[in-house]
């Protein structure tokens, strides 16, 4: 098997399929992102940012929670 693409060009291109990925993660459809300005995906980008960050505060307070109640705290 022979490549073609330099090692820049596979970051490159790993890069921009990744930011993809994340965004259809978060539910935002392969459509819509294909034909978004960048303004428009560092929209998207932040919305997912959010959603992550909330997602992860929800973990936090239920491990929290279930560590009062195996310490006897609640």
């Amino acid at each position: 098997m022979t490549r073609h693409l330099s090692d820049y060009q596979v970051k490159k291109q790993a890069d921009e399929l990744e930011l993809k990925m994340y965004l259809i993660q978060h539910g935002f459809p392969a459509e819509m992102i294909e034909h978004a300005t960048a303004d428009e995906i560092y929209v998207m980008v932040e919305v997912a940012h959010r959603q992550d960050k909330r997602e992860l505060e929800r973990g936090q307070i239920a491990t929290a929670g279930g560590l009062g109640i195996a310490f006897g705290s609640k």
